[in-house]
């Protein structure tokens, strides 16, 4: 769905779709004009995976288990949320651009998928793989990888491939690097993380390589 013009509180593209049975992906790309503010009420019972690469959205669930207080998600963080039945309040600040992913799941798909591997996630949200309706959330910094995995598919208008095919495998591998997040952050393991001036040579060493691709690069040049 395409939102323009001086009527439309915000200009972008809102859109979700079926990638497989069970499967959905939904992205938003939107620039407000003014701040949005809506309630929602959540009558599913999906698993939801988000992350977002730019913008800000303030969230207050005022009912189920984390009804405890205002949720702010801001550009790099990402996160796992199952609250059936819930519902809130959603706000956007004014003047920003704002595009997010979101991965949505029934939680028997999920558990057909990993099987054995369900107990390498954490009990609380092993038992809403089994069938329990135990709401959960865990939030925190994307990992670099899962940050990569999500702005392929935010830009690929033309991945040179089925797009169905790609999507649905941009999402499993989405989803794969999120549990494994889970798992780390539940047995307490430190992942490896970068500063800024670390990030910033690894991107210089990037276009270096990029830019003598055809020609016989020294290890000696890239550092």
């Amino acid at each position: 769905m395409e939102l323009t013009g001086k009527d439309s509180l915000y200009r972008g593209i809102i859109s979700k779709k079926e990638i497989r049975k069970g499967l959905w992906m939904s992205t938003i790309d939107i620039e407000p004009d003014s701040a949005i503010k809506f309630n929602y009420k959540k009558e599913d019972s999906l698993i939801d995976f988000g992350f977002i690469m730019q913008g800000k959205i303030n969230k207050k669930i005022k009912s189920g288990d984390l009804s405890r207080g205002a949720y702010e998600n801001s550009s790099g963080w990402g996160g796992v949320m199952f609250a059936p039945e819930s519902e809130g309040v959603v706000t956007i600040p004014e003047k920003q651009k704002l595009r997010v992913l979101h991965l949505h799941i029934e939680p028997e798909v999920l558990y057909h998928m990993l099987m054995e591997n369900a107990e390498r996630t954490p009990l609380k949200f092993r038992n809403i793989l089994e069938g329990k309706k135990s709401d959960f959330l865990s939030r925190g910094k994307m990992d670099p990888q899962v940050r990569v995995c999500v702005n392929q598919v935010l830009n690929s208008i033309d991945p040179g491939m089925p797009v169905n095919i790609y999507h649905e495998a941009k999402a499993l591998e989405l989803i794969s690097l999120q549990l494994n997040w889970l798992y780390l952050r539940d047995k307490n393991i430190k992942t490896i993380s970068f500063s800024d001036q670390e990030k910033k040579k690894i991107f210089e060493a990037k276009e270096i390589i990029e830019k003598k691709f055809n020609t016989n690069i020294t290890v000696i040049e890239i550092a």
